[in-house]
Parts: structure tokens; C-alpha cells; sequence
């Protein structure tokens, strides 16, 4: 699968014997690898009209190496997102599989997949940042390099809270 982008899928006629964590009986799945380029976060979408599953595993064949596990109920919207947090410098690999729910579930489906690379400095904490506060500046919170909090800037420049007052 690419790392940004949607396909259409079904698990009529899919693959015997994988079962994700949070799916509640048996049914065929549908396998697909996706290698990260990087640290970073990547999300998983699925929409269906039938209560389907995905799930992410680092071993295709191993249930005990899944990462994630996300529902879609049409009753509840329809929708599943699966996010996982990419912290290796070159990460391996991954299996997602996408299953029915039950038998009676296994049908069409649309998978989307993004892929947000980790960027420090660009507001947006993902993968092995600890913080990322905007800029590579030290001293104001978040280190330069996004792998530390500076929890002696945030006790230093905490709000004073007088006696009797109310936050809200």
C-alpha cells in the first residue's frame, strides 16, 4: 500500500486463519504490507457498510506481534482509525490485515492510509518526539532536538494560584 492514499478491498473470498485481537468470531481477511520510510505516524483508515476489522502486526503470521486493533460498526458511524507511532530510525515492515467481524461481515471495504513523517520543528508531535513545540529553539520547554521536555522552564514559569482562588 502507498503512505498516502486509499484503495477499495473485500474480504469475500479473502485469506483463512488470521484474526485480529478486537474481532469477535472467524471470517477471511485480506493482507497487505506497508514499510514506513521513517519515524513518524501512520494512520489507518476503514469505512464499510458491514462491521469489518483492521489491525497492524510487525510479524505477518505472528497474532502476538499486533500493534493496533480498530472497529468499524456501521451503527456508530462506520469509520475505524488505527494510529501507530513510528519511532525506529529504519522501521521494518508491517502487516495490515483487514478482516469481517464475523462471517456475516465480510464484504467491501475502503482502507486509507497517511503517513505524517517526524519533522522537529514543525508543531506537530509525532513518531519518537517527546515534544515539538514549532521551532529547534532550547530553553523554552521542548529541546532543540524534540527529544526532550525542559520540565524545569515549564516549573519556573508555572502560573501563581493565590489561596481561595477558582480555576476555571
Amino acid at each position: 500500500l502507498p503512505f498516502t492514499g486509499s484503495g477499495d478491498g473485500t474480504t469475500a473470498g479473502g485469506l483463512d486463519g488470521f484474526k485480529s485481537s478486537c474481532q469477535l468470531g472467524i471470517s477471511r481477511a485480506r493482507a497487505y504490507s506497508i514499510k514506513p520510510p521513517g519515524p513518524g505516524q501512520l494512520e489507518l483508515s476503514l469505512g464499510s457498510d458491514t462491521s469489518q476489522i483492521v489491525s497492524l502486526r510487525s510479524s505477518c503470521a505472528d497474532t502476538e506481534s499486533e500493534l493496533g486493533c480498530g472497529a468499524s460498526v456501521p451503527s456508530e458511524g462506520g469509520d475505524s482509525s488505527l494510529v501507530l507511532q513510528i519511532t525506529g530510525a529504519k522501521p521494518a515492515p508491517l502487516t495490515i490485515l483487514v478482516n469481517g467481524n464475523t462471517l456475516l461481515d465480510e464484504g467491501p471495504f475502503s482502507l486509507t492510509t497517511k503517513f505524517t513523517p517526524q519533522v522537529c520543528g514543525d508543531g506537530v508531535q509525532v513518531g519518537s518526539e517527546a515534544c515539538d513545540d514549532g521551532n529547534k529553539t532550547n530553553g523554552d520547554g521542548c529541546s532543540a532536538n524534540c527529544a526532550t521536555i525542559e520540565y524545569d522552564y515549564w516549573c519556573t514559569n508555572a502560573e501563581p494560584l493565590p489561596l481561595g482562588q477558582t480555576v476555571v
